[in-house]
Protein backbone atom coordinates (compact mmCIF):
# COMPACT_ATOMS: atom_id res chain seq x y z
CA UNK A 1 0.00 0.00 0.00
CA UNK A 2 0.98 3.81 -1.06
CA UNK A 3 1.56 6.40 1.41
CA UNK A 4 -1.76 7.85 2.35
CA UNK A 5 -2.71 11.40 1.19
CA UNK A 6 -5.54 12.67 3.21
CA UNK A 7 -8.28 14.16 0.81
CA UNK A 8 -10.38 17.47 1.26
CA UNK A 9 -13.34 15.33 2.43
CA UNK A 10 -10.96 13.84 5.46
CA UNK A 11 -9.28 17.18 6.06
CA UNK A 12 -12.91 18.79 6.07
CA UNK A 13 -13.85 16.10 8.40
CA UNK A 14 -11.13 16.87 11.28
CA UNK A 15 -11.63 20.53 10.86
CA UNK A 16 -15.37 20.35 11.01
CA UNK A 17 -14.86 17.86 14.49
CA UNK A 18 -11.85 20.47 15.47
CA UNK A 19 -14.40 22.79 15.40
CA UNK A 20 -17.38 21.36 17.19
CA UNK A 21 -14.89 20.53 19.57
CA UNK A 22 -13.90 23.92 20.55
CA UNK A 23 -17.82 25.09 20.18
CA UNK A 24 -18.24 22.32 22.82
CA UNK A 25 -15.57 23.54 24.96
CA UNK A 26 -16.96 27.09 25.21
CA UNK A 27 -20.27 26.33 26.31
CA UNK A 28 -19.39 23.13 28.49
CA UNK A 29 -15.67 23.39 29.73
CA UNK A 30 -16.24 26.97 29.74
CA UNK A 31 -19.26 27.34 31.98
CA UNK A 32 -17.60 25.47 34.57
CA UNK A 33 -16.52 28.19 36.84
CA UNK A 34 -20.53 28.84 36.83
CA UNK A 35 -21.60 27.51 40.15
CA UNK A 36 -17.80 28.04 41.91
CA UNK A 37 -18.44 28.68 45.68
CA UNK A 38 -18.04 32.52 46.99
CA UNK A 39 -16.91 33.66 43.47
CA UNK A 40 -18.72 36.92 41.73
CA UNK A 41 -21.05 36.51 39.09
CA UNK A 42 -20.30 38.87 37.08
CA UNK A 43 -16.58 37.88 37.12
CA UNK A 44 -17.65 34.70 36.13
CA UNK A 45 -19.75 35.84 33.37
CA UNK A 46 -17.24 37.74 32.11
CA UNK A 47 -14.65 35.19 32.25
CA UNK A 48 -17.20 33.01 29.65
CA UNK A 49 -17.82 35.68 27.41
CA UNK A 50 -13.81 36.11 26.89
CA UNK A 51 -13.54 32.47 26.41
CA UNK A 52 -16.84 33.03 23.78
CA UNK A 53 -14.64 35.47 21.91
CA UNK A 54 -11.50 33.36 22.36
CA UNK A 55 -13.73 30.50 20.15
CA UNK A 56 -14.50 32.98 17.49
CA UNK A 57 -11.04 33.49 16.67
CA UNK A 58 -10.18 30.15 16.70
CA UNK A 59 -13.26 29.18 14.61
CA UNK A 60 -12.05 32.53 12.47
CA UNK A 61 -8.88 30.37 11.48
CA UNK A 62 -10.36 27.24 10.92
CA UNK A 63 -12.37 29.24 7.92
CA UNK A 64 -9.20 29.65 5.75
CA UNK A 65 -8.17 25.99 5.33
CA UNK A 66 -8.97 24.81 1.81
CA UNK A 67 -11.74 22.39 1.82
CA UNK A 68 -13.28 22.74 5.00
CA UNK A 69 -17.06 23.72 5.00
CA UNK A 70 -17.84 26.51 7.89
CA UNK A 71 -19.72 25.53 11.39
CA UNK A 72 -21.70 28.18 11.68
CA UNK A 73 -22.26 29.66 15.57
CA UNK A 74 -23.63 33.23 15.64
CA UNK A 75 -21.68 34.45 18.90
CA UNK A 76 -23.60 37.32 19.39
CA UNK A 77 -26.15 35.41 19.99
CA UNK A 78 -24.17 33.00 22.32
CA UNK A 79 -22.96 36.47 24.47
CA UNK A 80 -26.37 37.43 24.55
CA UNK A 81 -27.79 34.35 26.06
CA UNK A 82 -25.17 33.92 28.54
CA UNK A 83 -26.47 37.37 29.44
CA UNK A 84 -29.73 36.42 29.81
CA UNK A 85 -28.88 33.25 31.70
CA UNK A 86 -26.81 35.15 34.10
CA UNK A 87 -29.96 37.79 34.92
CA UNK A 88 -32.28 34.88 35.66
CA UNK A 89 -29.94 33.27 37.98
CA UNK A 90 -27.98 35.79 39.79
CA UNK A 91 -29.57 38.62 39.49
CA UNK A 92 -28.86 41.67 42.12
CA UNK A 93 -27.24 39.06 43.96
CA UNK A 94 -23.41 39.53 43.21
CA UNK A 95 -22.86 40.64 46.59
CA UNK A 96 -25.11 37.85 48.38
CA UNK A 97 -22.86 35.42 46.34
CA UNK A 98 -19.47 37.76 47.71
CA UNK A 99 -20.36 36.98 50.65
CA UNK A 100 -20.43 33.06 51.22
CA UNK A 101 -23.72 32.19 50.05
CA UNK A 102 -23.56 29.79 46.92
CA UNK A 103 -26.42 28.34 44.77
CA UNK A 104 -26.17 24.81 46.64
CA UNK A 105 -27.95 26.49 49.39
CA UNK A 106 -29.62 29.65 48.50
CA UNK A 107 -31.21 30.97 45.04
CA UNK A 108 -31.13 34.16 45.98
CA UNK A 109 -30.78 35.25 42.08
CA UNK A 110 -33.68 33.30 41.07
CA UNK A 111 -35.92 34.79 43.54
CA UNK A 112 -34.94 38.53 43.19
CA UNK A 113 -35.69 37.92 39.65
CA UNK A 114 -39.13 36.33 40.20
CA UNK A 115 -39.42 38.84 42.60
CA UNK A 116 -38.29 41.80 40.31
CA UNK A 117 -40.92 40.18 37.44
CA UNK A 118 -43.85 40.36 39.62
CA UNK A 119 -43.40 43.74 41.12
CA UNK A 120 -43.34 44.85 37.24
CA UNK A 121 -46.64 42.94 36.58
CA UNK A 122 -49.06 43.23 39.05
CA UNK A 123 -51.93 41.52 36.85
CA UNK A 124 -49.13 38.83 36.51
CA UNK A 125 -49.07 38.70 40.84
CA UNK A 126 -52.47 38.27 41.10
CA UNK A 127 -52.13 35.20 38.72
CA UNK A 128 -49.77 34.05 41.09
CA UNK A 129 -52.06 34.59 44.38
CA UNK A 130 -55.01 32.84 42.09
CA UNK A 131 -52.71 29.72 41.16
CA UNK A 132 -51.31 28.89 45.27
CA UNK A 133 -54.81 29.74 46.05
CA UNK A 134 -56.33 27.04 44.26
CA UNK A 135 -53.13 25.09 45.26
CA UNK A 136 -53.71 25.20 48.72
CA UNK A 137 -57.15 24.25 48.61
CA UNK A 138 -56.05 20.97 46.77
CA UNK A 139 -53.28 20.13 49.24
CA UNK A 140 -55.65 20.48 51.90
CA UNK A 141 -58.45 18.45 50.16
CA UNK A 142 -55.48 15.69 49.60
CA UNK A 143 -53.83 16.06 53.11
CA UNK A 144 -50.30 14.64 51.69
CA UNK A 145 -48.47 13.96 55.20
CA UNK A 146 -45.48 12.52 53.51
CA UNK A 147 -43.48 14.37 51.08
CA UNK A 148 -43.16 12.52 47.61
CA UNK A 149 -41.31 9.82 46.61
CA UNK A 150 -40.17 8.87 42.70
CA UNK A 151 -42.82 6.07 42.74
CA UNK A 152 -45.65 8.60 44.13
CA UNK A 153 -47.74 10.25 40.56
CA UNK A 154 -49.28 13.76 40.78
CA UNK A 155 -52.75 13.49 41.54
CA UNK A 156 -53.19 17.25 40.06
CA UNK A 157 -52.13 18.60 37.03
CA UNK A 158 -50.43 21.75 38.41
CA UNK A 159 -49.85 22.89 34.54
CA UNK A 160 -53.37 22.80 33.92
CA UNK A 161 -54.39 24.73 36.62
CA UNK A 162 -51.77 27.53 35.55
CA UNK A 163 -52.22 27.44 31.75
CA UNK A 164 -56.43 27.79 32.67
CA UNK A 165 -55.52 31.01 34.79
CA UNK A 166 -53.37 32.92 32.43
CA UNK A 167 -53.44 31.34 29.04
CA UNK A 168 -49.86 32.24 28.44
CA UNK A 169 -47.41 29.31 28.81
CA UNK A 170 -44.47 31.57 30.04
CA UNK A 171 -47.01 32.74 32.22
CA UNK A 172 -48.04 29.79 33.28
CA UNK A 173 -44.29 28.26 33.75
CA UNK A 174 -43.36 31.48 35.84
CA UNK A 175 -46.55 31.02 38.26
CA UNK A 176 -45.10 27.16 38.48
CA UNK A 177 -41.83 28.20 39.41
CA UNK A 178 -42.39 31.05 41.64
CA UNK A 179 -42.49 28.42 44.51
CA UNK A 180 -41.88 24.99 42.63
CA UNK A 181 -38.50 25.64 41.48
CA UNK A 182 -37.11 23.90 44.86
CA UNK A 183 -39.46 22.08 47.69
CA UNK A 184 -37.36 24.51 50.10
CA UNK A 185 -37.39 28.06 48.60
CA UNK A 186 -37.54 31.05 50.54
CA UNK A 187 -40.24 34.00 50.49
CA UNK A 188 -40.45 36.24 47.84
CA UNK A 189 -39.14 39.51 48.00
CA UNK A 190 -41.34 42.35 48.61
CA UNK A 191 -41.21 45.77 46.30
CA UNK A 192 -42.56 48.80 44.46
CA UNK A 193 -45.17 48.83 47.51
CA UNK A 194 -46.86 45.82 46.94
CA UNK A 195 -45.67 44.54 50.41
CA UNK A 196 -49.20 43.34 51.12
CA UNK A 197 -50.01 40.91 48.25
CA UNK A 198 -46.84 39.68 48.45
CA UNK A 199 -47.10 38.83 52.02
CA UNK A 200 -50.16 37.12 51.14
CA UNK A 201 -48.87 35.40 48.43
CA UNK A 202 -45.64 34.11 50.52
CA UNK A 203 -48.32 32.72 53.26
CA UNK A 204 -49.64 30.65 50.54
CA UNK A 205 -46.34 29.11 49.43
CA UNK A 206 -46.85 25.25 49.35
CA UNK A 207 -45.04 22.52 51.53
CA UNK A 208 -42.60 20.14 50.47
CA UNK A 209 -45.46 17.79 50.39
CA UNK A 210 -47.65 19.84 47.65
CA UNK A 211 -48.78 17.90 44.72
CA UNK A 212 -46.90 20.79 42.84
CA UNK A 213 -44.17 18.02 43.70
CA UNK A 214 -45.41 15.05 42.90
CA UNK A 215 -44.07 13.24 39.48
CA UNK A 216 -45.63 14.72 36.82
CA UNK A 217 -47.48 17.46 37.84
CA UNK A 218 -46.18 19.34 34.63
CA UNK A 219 -48.97 17.88 32.60
CA UNK A 220 -46.90 14.53 33.25
CA UNK A 221 -43.82 14.78 32.18
CA UNK A 222 -41.42 13.06 33.79
CA UNK A 223 -37.84 11.81 33.68
CA UNK A 224 -36.62 8.73 31.81
CA UNK A 225 -38.14 5.59 33.71
CA UNK A 226 -34.89 4.05 33.32
CA UNK A 227 -32.97 6.44 35.84
CA UNK A 228 -36.22 6.42 38.09
CA UNK A 229 -35.80 2.66 38.21
CA UNK A 230 -31.67 3.29 38.79
CA UNK A 231 -32.51 5.68 42.15
CA UNK A 232 -35.03 3.61 43.42
CA UNK A 233 -32.76 0.46 43.21
CA UNK A 234 -29.46 1.55 44.37
CA UNK A 235 -31.95 3.57 48.02
CA UNK A 236 -32.74 -0.08 47.98
CA UNK A 237 -29.09 -1.37 48.14
CA UNK A 238 -27.87 1.02 50.42
CA UNK A 239 -30.98 0.34 53.05
CA UNK A 240 -29.54 -3.24 52.62
CA UNK A 241 -26.25 -1.95 54.22
CA UNK A 242 -27.25 0.71 56.19
CA UNK A 243 -25.81 3.46 54.27
CA UNK A 244 -26.53 7.10 54.49
CA UNK A 245 -28.31 8.30 51.23
CA UNK A 246 -29.82 11.75 51.58
CA UNK A 247 -33.39 11.50 50.45
CA UNK A 248 -33.19 8.17 49.08
CA UNK A 249 -35.89 7.65 46.46
CA UNK A 250 -37.78 11.51 47.05
CA UNK A 251 -39.36 13.13 44.12
CA UNK A 252 -37.41 16.06 43.76
CA UNK A 253 -39.38 17.25 40.80
CA UNK A 254 -38.41 20.66 41.10
CA UNK A 255 -35.68 19.83 39.09
CA UNK A 256 -38.14 19.49 36.59
CA UNK A 257 -40.46 22.67 36.89
CA UNK A 258 -37.13 25.17 37.85
CA UNK A 259 -35.63 23.82 34.32
CA UNK A 260 -39.05 24.40 32.25
CA UNK A 261 -38.99 27.81 33.85
CA UNK A 262 -35.23 28.67 32.68
CA UNK A 263 -35.72 27.21 29.34
CA UNK A 264 -38.86 29.32 29.25
CA UNK A 265 -37.59 32.48 30.08
CA UNK A 266 -34.21 32.31 27.78
CA UNK A 267 -37.32 31.19 24.45
CA UNK A 268 -39.48 34.62 25.75
CA UNK A 269 -35.97 36.48 26.02
CA UNK A 270 -35.41 35.38 21.99
CA UNK A 271 -32.72 33.22 22.84
CA UNK A 272 -33.92 30.27 21.27
CA UNK A 273 -31.31 29.30 18.42
CA UNK A 274 -29.81 26.34 17.19
CA UNK A 275 -26.02 25.22 18.45
CA UNK A 276 -24.62 23.05 15.78
CA UNK A 277 -25.11 19.54 16.55
CA UNK A 278 -25.82 20.60 20.45
CA UNK A 279 -29.11 21.39 19.45
CA UNK A 280 -31.21 24.01 20.93
CA UNK A 281 -29.94 26.90 23.08
CA UNK A 282 -32.18 26.83 25.64
CA UNK A 283 -32.23 23.06 26.35
CA UNK A 284 -28.69 22.65 26.01
CA UNK A 285 -27.65 25.47 28.33
CA UNK A 286 -30.30 24.70 30.95
CA UNK A 287 -29.08 21.05 31.07
CA UNK A 288 -25.38 21.69 31.19
CA UNK A 289 -25.78 24.48 34.14
CA UNK A 290 -28.37 21.56 36.05
CA UNK A 291 -25.47 19.31 35.83
CA UNK A 292 -23.01 21.30 37.03
CA UNK A 293 -24.90 22.72 40.27
CA UNK A 294 -26.29 18.92 40.48
CA UNK A 295 -22.50 17.23 40.83
CA UNK A 296 -21.41 20.22 42.69
CA UNK A 297 -23.53 19.41 45.39
CA UNK A 298 -23.32 16.18 45.67
CA UNK A 299 -19.61 15.90 45.60
CA UNK A 300 -19.10 19.00 47.56
CA UNK A 301 -21.75 18.61 50.03
CA UNK A 302 -24.11 15.17 50.54
CA UNK A 303 -21.27 12.55 49.43
CA UNK A 304 -19.37 11.81 52.80
CA UNK A 305 -17.47 9.05 52.23
CA UNK A 306 -13.96 9.81 51.64
CA UNK A 307 -13.72 5.95 49.97
CA UNK A 308 -16.36 6.68 47.22
CA UNK A 309 -14.57 9.85 46.03
CA UNK A 310 -11.48 8.01 46.20
CA UNK A 311 -13.65 5.33 43.79
CA UNK A 312 -14.78 8.11 41.78
CA UNK A 313 -11.24 9.66 41.18
CA UNK A 314 -9.56 6.30 39.72
CA UNK A 315 -12.44 6.09 37.21
CA UNK A 316 -15.58 4.09 38.27
CA UNK A 317 -18.28 4.69 36.11
CA UNK A 318 -16.61 7.43 34.19
CA UNK A 319 -15.14 6.28 31.22
CA UNK A 320 -17.41 4.80 28.68
CA UNK A 321 -19.44 3.87 32.39
CA UNK A 322 -17.45 1.06 33.68
CA UNK A 323 -19.48 -0.40 36.65
CA UNK A 324 -15.91 -2.05 38.13
CA UNK A 325 -12.56 -0.64 38.47
CA UNK A 326 -10.00 -2.12 40.55
CA UNK A 327 -10.24 -1.39 44.53
CA UNK A 328 -7.09 -0.08 46.46
CA UNK A 329 -4.94 -3.06 47.44
CA UNK A 330 -5.32 -2.63 51.15
CA UNK A 331 -9.31 -2.02 50.76
CA UNK A 332 -11.58 -4.83 51.83
CA UNK A 333 -14.11 -6.57 50.21
CA UNK A 334 -16.81 -4.89 52.33
CA UNK A 335 -15.25 -1.30 52.35
CA UNK A 336 -14.92 -1.84 48.43
CA UNK A 337 -18.94 -2.67 48.75
CA UNK A 338 -19.91 0.27 50.31
CA UNK A 339 -17.87 2.84 48.24
CA UNK A 340 -19.27 1.32 45.63
CA UNK A 341 -23.08 1.35 46.92
CA UNK A 342 -23.25 5.10 48.15
CA UNK A 343 -21.51 6.27 45.22
CA UNK A 344 -23.99 4.20 42.68
CA UNK A 345 -26.71 5.87 44.80
CA UNK A 346 -25.03 9.22 43.81
CA UNK A 347 -24.19 8.63 40.31
CA UNK A 348 -28.18 7.70 39.20
CA UNK A 349 -29.25 10.44 40.85
CA UNK A 350 -26.96 12.84 39.09
CA UNK A 351 -27.81 10.99 35.75
CA UNK A 352 -31.93 11.14 36.77
CA UNK A 353 -30.86 15.07 37.67
CA UNK A 354 -29.74 15.38 34.02
CA UNK A 355 -32.91 13.36 32.65
CA UNK A 356 -35.13 15.68 34.51
CA UNK A 357 -33.61 18.68 33.34
CA UNK A 358 -33.75 17.96 29.72
CA UNK A 359 -37.38 16.60 30.46
CA UNK A 360 -38.01 20.10 32.02
CA UNK A 361 -36.77 22.39 29.07
CA UNK A 362 -37.76 20.03 26.51
CA UNK A 363 -41.82 20.69 27.72
CA UNK A 364 -40.98 24.75 27.80
CA UNK A 365 -39.75 24.35 24.11
CA UNK A 366 -43.18 21.92 23.02
CA UNK A 367 -45.32 24.99 24.86
CA UNK A 368 -43.34 28.10 23.73
CA UNK A 369 -43.61 27.49 19.58
CA UNK A 370 -45.08 30.14 18.95
CA UNK A 371 -43.02 33.35 17.64
CA UNK A 372 -42.26 35.41 20.61
CA UNK A 373 -43.57 38.48 18.32
CA UNK A 374 -46.90 36.66 18.09
CA UNK A 375 -47.18 36.09 22.07
CA UNK A 376 -49.39 38.93 23.77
Amino acid sequence: MGFYEPSFGAIECLVKALKLHLIYWVLSMGLLPILQAQENPAEMKNQIIQKIQLAQKGLNIFQVVPGATAVQLNFTLLEKGVEDLWTILFFQSDEAYLSGKTTANSNQGLIRYLSNELSQNPDLLAKAIDFYSQLQKIDEEKKNEVDPSLLDKAPVDAWKLAIDITNNPREALFLIALFGHNDRTEDLISNNGNDEKILKLNQLKPKRNSVLFFQGSLAGVQPSQKTVNQVVDATKECKKLNIECPGGAEARYYHVLAAAFIASELIYKEDNFQLPVLGSFPEFITVEVGYRYKKKTIFETYMKNPDAHELYNIGYRQFQQKDFVDAPKDWSAERYLKAKTELDFFLANLNMGISQYRAGAQFAEKVNRTPHSEKK
